[in-house]
């Protein structure tokens, strides 16, 4: 498919489109872990306000004009890269990846879930290694998965 995929930074005004695009995304990536579905959607943008916007660096993917993926990383590590479920295999992960290394070109670090077998493809298709198998911290204390990409 050639879809053309435009990045560009995270702009306070798109808060609540983009919650919404993280949250559906994370609720059908992640469907057994019951504190993750049970999140309401203003828990969802508070905690995305005042954390993930203001720790990380936030990239935002648009295929024709909509919102299709957003990536948000905090130096080489990935603390979020979800794309809009209908859009998923067209290429916006790969292109939010590409940014994440353009940003951190000596390495990346992320974590996911050992279930996120979907995920967990993905970053062994483009490179990454699982380096740790462990637990997520509280609330969700799901066994996860620490992957590393180097050069």
């Amino acid at each position: 498919m050639n879809t053309t995929i435009h990045l560009r930074q995270y702009s306070p005004k798109e808060l609540a489109q983009t919650v919404r695009l993280w949250r559906a995304s994370r609720r059908d990536a992640f469907p057994y872990v019951e504190v993750q579905q049970r999140y309401t959607l203003a828990e969802d943008m508070a905690y995305f306000q005042a954390i993930v916007v203001v720790e990380c660096m936030v990239w935002l993917a648009e295929v024709e004009g909509h919102l299709a993926g957003l990536l948000a990383i905090k130096d080489d590590y990935i603390d979020q890269l979800f794309v809009a479920v209908e859009l998923q295999r067209q290429g916006v992960g790969t292109a939010l990846l590409q940014k994440a290394r353009e940003h951190s070109p000596r390495g990346l670090r992320l974590s996911t879930f050992q279930k996120n077998t979907l995920a967990r493809a993905f970053y062994e298709k483009h490179g990454f290694k699982a380096l740790r198998f462990g637990h997520s911290p509280a609330p969700e204390n799901e066994p996860d998965v620490e992957y590393q990409w180097w050069p």
